[in-house]
């Protein structure tokens, strides 16, 4: 849902990226299945990676914000 906002809303020149979306999509399905199910099936590599798609999403929201205050 949160994709469909940012690309309803995001600036033409602005748009977030799609690898980003779903790099990031994949890391919130792998954090929903742990907190709500249990599951850790996660390797190191994975969740390093789920970080840093993380860090690379918020600043990219950050840069959003600065945008709409512009």
């Amino acid at each position: 849902m949160l994709d469909l906002h940012l690309l309803a809303f995001a600036p033409d020149h602005a748009k977030p990226d799609p690898t980003m979306l779903a790099t990031h999509n994949r890391a919130r399905k792998l954090r929903n299945e742990f907190m709500h199910e249990g599951t850790f099936t996660s390797e190191r590599a994975t969740i390093e990676e789920s970080i840093t798609t993380s860090e690379t999403f918020l600043r990219y929201l950050r840069q959003l914000r600065q945008l709409k205050s512009e």
